[in-house]
């Protein structure tokens, strides 16, 4: 079964989503109950779709792509710790990112409803 709005199957996301994690195949296979060729698969076929080099490759690009979300991952708690250990000045630099993409999406949303308003 494929996720909406994906390219990648239920199996390949779930499989590049682990391999985010840091699991092996093996891990992988016992995580998901299918055997390790299944998972071996999952990851060639993943490979091949996002063009990707190997499976951290596959897993940056799925990011980039938005097949997978950084939430699917990574707790909000492992986050906070992985922003935490981000020195001041490149904080100030993310939080600046952030205002200015929020900014950006919030017009965006406004300038969506004028047009469907008129």
């Amino acid at each position: 079964m494929r996720k909406r709005n994906s390219f990648l199957t239920e199996g390949e996301r779930n499989s590049l989503i682990l391999v985010g994690r840091g699991l092996s195949n093996q891990e992988i296979a016992e995580e998901l109950d299918v055997p390790i060729s299944k998972v071996k698969m999952y990851l060639y076929q993943s490979c091949n779709k996002l063009k990707a080099n190997n499976r951290i490759d596959a897993v940056i690009l799925a990011l980039k792509q938005k097949a997978i979300k950084i939430h699917e991952i990574y707790s909000f708690e492992e986050l906070v710790d992985l922003v935490v250990s981000i020195e001041p000045d490149m904080i100030d630099k993310l939080a600046e990112m952030l205002r200015e993409r929020w900014d950006r999406e919030r017009a965006s949303t406004i300038n969506n409803q004028v047009v469907h308003v008129s």
